[in-house]
């Protein structure tokens, strides 16, 4: 297994449909077995690393299991912006590939990094504004 779709949705409620069709579909255009992919899917909030799927993920980047990781949008990793740098950071030393699929990104290298960096920040925008609305709503 060297290639990780990870999915993540926030709650258990929600379901993976889309964020998978889109993976499926990534897989094909570039010419991989489908069987050579390991999924990884969690329904857990994106304000934390702390998650089951993404613990066992990062545990197989680091013992070398997996060399290429690819999700939908870069929030699904994080909405966090020092937390999905660092991982992100981390992976790319390690040489793993990380490929977003909606933004035609590939995070490896400087370049991607620096771009990421900026899309994690947007995210952990989102996620406050997420909780300004909720807020008012309670309000």
């Amino acid at each position: 297994m060297t290639i990780a779709m990870y999915v993540r949705v926030s709650t258990e409620e929600q379901n993976d449909v889309s964020q998978r069709r889109e993976l499926k579909k990534w897989i094909v255009a570039n010419g991989i077995n489908p069987s050579t992919v390991h999924w990884y899917v969690d329904k857990a909030s994106g304000s934390t690393l702390d998650r089951p799927a993404l613990d066992q993920l990062r545990k197989d980047v680091e013992n070398g299991a997996i060399k290429t990781v690819v999700t939908w949008k870069i929030d699904r990793l994080s909405r966090d912006l020092i937390q999905g740098f660092e991982l992100i950071g981390k992976w790319c030393k390690l040489e793993v590939r990380v490929v977003i699929v909606t933004l035609a990104l590939d995070l490896s290298g400087p370049i991607g990094q620096a771009v990421a960096c900026l899309y994690f920040a947007l995210a952990q925008v989102e996620k406050e504004n997420i909780k300004e609305r909720q807020a008012a709503g309670i309000a």
